[in-house]
């Protein structure tokens, strides 16, 4: 791996920044208010795996390149935000019932 390719990994511009912070605000709201399923930390600490989820999204799901803006691939930043949310609950569920 040669350096510029190391900096395009590590350099993630405001932009898509700001587009990750929106799915992971949009799929958290709808996470926590609208279906009711929370986890331990909150609402705060959903929108944050939210947001981890969204910006693995893309490395773990795939690079479909039919919907991108600014870089981020939005339905595999959805997916994966969905998912950090389930393992967040998830987790947090296994954790109260011990």
């Amino acid at each position: 791996m040669g350096p510029e390719v190391a900096d395009k990994l590590v350099y993630l511009p405001f932009l898509s920044w700001l587009w990750l912070t929106i799915i992971a605000a949009v799929i958290s709201v709808v996470w926590y208010y609208v279906l009711k399923v929370r986890s331990a930390g909150g609402f705060w600490a959903q929108a944050i795996v939210g947001w981890i989820g969204a910006w693995l999204g893309t490395p773990v799901f795939g690079n479909w390149h039919f919907l991108t803006i600014n870089h981020i691939c939005i339905i595999p930043a959805v997916l994966g935000s969905i998912a950090a949310n389930m393992l967040c609950v998830g987790y947090s569920r296994i954790r109260r019932a011990e």
